[in-house]
């Protein structure tokens, strides 16, 4: 062999173990890649095209729960695991990934576990080539079922959520932080009239808020930005029919992510405010002339006061003389006809910024403002006297109605409303000596005949030691049955003199004098006492109510006393109500219902008598633990023939039923009277009709009958 083919030989030689090192060199990292695959901490899988096999990792094998049989699957395996309602959509992907040259593999998707159970799998992968062949494809598996499950479980939060939201009976309102609307519920369209699409971002502004209403709300979110929110708010929105609605807003920010937004839970209180509206005029005007009562009265006489120390003015009391001969004569239709009339001529006549109230009976005052001489004030009244120069033709009947008038000057007479109240009440007085229309102003001659009154308070006081007071008792009657449930204590001043005087004359006085305390321990222990005599007798089944005045509710003791009362005469707590009045209550609300929340923890009922001529208001009703409501007589009086006091009735006893206090109805006289509260399910009426109040004798006789 010559040089050339030795060297040939060596060249190929050499040629061959660099081949066979090359193949080895290849294989032995084909072996290792293989070996790092199978070894690997991640959820790999690999897809051989040729082959068509997967290829898994054993952190793959786990998620899958073992459902695959050692380290290599076909690919009808892959589809056989899938959940039938993925498998469609799940291999229509796998498909369109391998035939359309994409790069990237991604696909979500249940496959059955060895359990027969299911787990979300989130499969991505990508193209592996060789030389430019496309040999497979590798990727990984991440178990998702707990992301799916709490996306599941968010998504039907989600549901709920929503359906609460377009169900609920709230008016629900979202806005974010730059005033555009971005939730308006089914319940808001139904109220207001819009879609959601009408007043979503800024429309509402302009469409859902009244004019004069939009500047603030627009400040209302500048404070909001700076963390200033008012949770609770009463606002007006703007009807598509432009009719406007009362909303108690309920606000509250919510904060999503990296966004905060304004919420307002809202509910409709247009009818709610209407009544409240109602009960309000009802406090405060006379129910049969609509003239401003005395609660408006004080309350408009009160802020001139304060208003200007220096103005000058004059209170004036007015008082119809001999209108009970007209009650008598005509009955009490009649009478009310006139008072109409004269209510009428006094409010034209006397305008702004004076006031006329009708303060109860043929009562009226008057107050004048910046009326600096007396001449003007004279002139004043004597213009109102002119006014009844006119005969009234009522019923064809012509009658000549006179006045009497008193005037008490402030500041030279007083400078509070009690003060001159009293004063031109006791000039009114002194005026009605003379004959005719007539006036008086107040002196100190007649401050004189009120020391006289001190006299009646003497005898006040010997009244108690005399043992001249007496109770009455006037039967309350079950509406449903026809039974008495409850009898009424009312006492009765006989004075050896003069007769049975009225509890509203003394009871002022004994207000006044701070005797008050000892005819209330008075009343207590006796009508207790009678109340144990009665039961004695069998009669156990109705209840006594006691009535306390406005002074002696708020006496330290008064818990107290009743406590020891009770206790001695071993009456049961239960079977013993207490009235208190409206004026009353709200005298000291926060002590009013200390005192009334001791009382109800003792067991006794608590009844507000002469609803309608107070406060009343529903949030104190709210507020107040009262069981029993009892309406004013001015209701009942026209309730069959004024269709207001008919609405109005009927509201105020559902209104209490709604609140779950029971009804009681002063003042039934007649059976149209009863009929109309029975029809309107009253629960309990008192008044002449069943009963005048008579003696414990006298209503023994009524309980043998019941």
């Amino acid at each position: 062999m010559n040089m050339y083919s030795k060297f040939k030989n060596i060249i190929f030689n050499i040629k061959e173990k660099i081949k066979i090192y090359e193949n080895n060199f290849k294989l032995n990292n084909k072996i290792k890649g293989r070996l790092v695959f199978d070894h690997s901490n991640d959820s790999l899988w690999e897809y051989n095209i040729k082959q068509e096999k997967y290829f898994f990792t054993s952190k793959t094998r786990k998620i899958l729960e073992n459902s695959v049989h050692g380290k290599e699957s076909d690919i009808n395996w892959w589809k056989k695991l899938l959940h039938p309602d993925d498998s469609t959509k799940a291999i229509g992907k796998w498909e369109n990934f391998l035939n359309n040259n994409r790069k990237i593999y991604r696909n979500i998707y249940r496959i059955r576990c060895k359990n027969e159970g299911y787990k979300w799998i989130l499969s991505r992968g990508q193209r592996m080539y060789n030389k430019g062949k496309l040999i497979g494809i590798s990727g990984s598996y991440i178990d998702i079922t707990e992301k799916k499950e709490l996306q599941n479980k968010l998504k039907k939060e989600r549901t709920l959520n929503k359906k609460i939201l377009n169900n609920a009976s709230i008016i629900i309102l979202m806005w974010d932080l730059n005033m555009n609307l971005v939730e308006f519920n089914k319940y808001a369209e139904k109220i207001t009239g819009y879609k959601k699409k009408e007043i979503l971002g800024d429309k509402w502004l302009y469409e859902l808020i009244p004019k004069e209403e939009r500047e603030p709300i627009t400040n209302m979110f500048e404070e909001i930005k700076k963390g200033n929110i008012r949770l609770k708010v009463e606002e007006q929105l703007l009807c598509k029919n432009g009719k406007r609605i009362d909303v108690l807003w309920n606000n509250s920010l919510i904060y999503d992510k990296e966004k905060t937004f304004f919420l307002s839970m809202g509910i409709d209180i247009t009818q709610q405010k209407k009544v409240e509206k109602q009960l309000y005029y009802m406090a405060h005007h006379d129910a049969l002339t609509g003239l401003p009562n005395w609660n408006l009265f004080n309350i408009e006489f009160n802020k001139a006061l304060n208003k200007k120390k220096s103005e000058k003015g004059a209170l004036l009391y007015l008082d119809l003389d001999n209108f009970k001969n007209i009650n008598d004569t005509l009955g009490h239709n009649a009478g009310d006809v006139l008072l109409k009339h004269i209510s009428s001529k006094l409010s034209n006549y006397i305008k702004r910024p004076n006031i006329v109230a009708r303060i109860g009976g043929d009562e009226f005052v008057i107050m004048l403002k910046d009326v600096f001489k007396t001449k003007d004030i004279k002139d004043k009244v004597n213009g109102i006297l002119d006014l009844f120069n006119e005969s009234f033709v009522i019923e064809g009947y012509e009658f000549f109605i006179s006045l009497s008038v008193g005037i008490a000057k402030y500041p030279e007479h007083g400078q509070d409303i009690t003060t001159l109240y009293k004063y031109a009440d006791t000039a009114m007085f002194k005026a009605k000596e003379s004959k005719g229309s007539k006036y008086n102003f107040f002196t100190l001659s007649i401050e004189k005949e009120m020391i006289e009154n001190v006299e009646l308070e003497r005898e006040l006081r010997k009244a108690i030691i005399n043992k001249e007071f007496e109770l009455y008792y006037q039967p309350q009657i079950d509406l449903k049955t026809g039974n008495i449930i409850c009898v009424e204590a009312l006492i009765r001043w006989k004075h050896p003199k003069k007769g049975f005087i009225s509890p509203a004359k003394f009871i002022p006085f004994a207000e006044e004098s701070g005797i008050i305390s000892s005819i209330t321990e008075w009343v207590l222990e006796n009508a207790i006492r009678q109340k144990r005599e009665w039961e004695k007798k069998g009669y156990r089944s109705v209840k006594l109510g006691i009535n306390l005045s406005n002074k002696c509710f708020h006496m330290n003791n008064l818990v107290k006393k009743i406590d020891e009362t009770i206790k001695k005469e071993e009456v049961l707590y239960e079977e013993i109500e207490l009235e208190i009045t409206e004026t009353a209550a709200m005298d000291n609300i926060e002590n009013s219902i200390r005192v009334l929340n001791k009382i109800k923890k003792l067991g006794m009922k608590i009844a507000l008598d002469d609803f309608g001529i107070g406060y009343s208001s529903l949030n104190y009703l709210k507020k107040l633990p009262i069981d029993i409501l009892k309406m004013d007589r001015a209701f009942i009086k026209n309730v069959t023939n004024e269709k207001e006091d008919k609405v109005i009735t009927n509201s105020i006893i559902q209104l209490a039923h709604g609140l779950d206090i029971t009804v009681v109805a002063e003042g039934i006289e007649t059976k149209e009277q009863l009929e109309f509260l029975k029809n309107n399910k009253c629960d309990i009426g008192q008044g002449y009709l069943f009963s005048r109040p008579v003696s414990a004798n006298e209503v023994e006789k009524y309980f043998k009958c019941s």
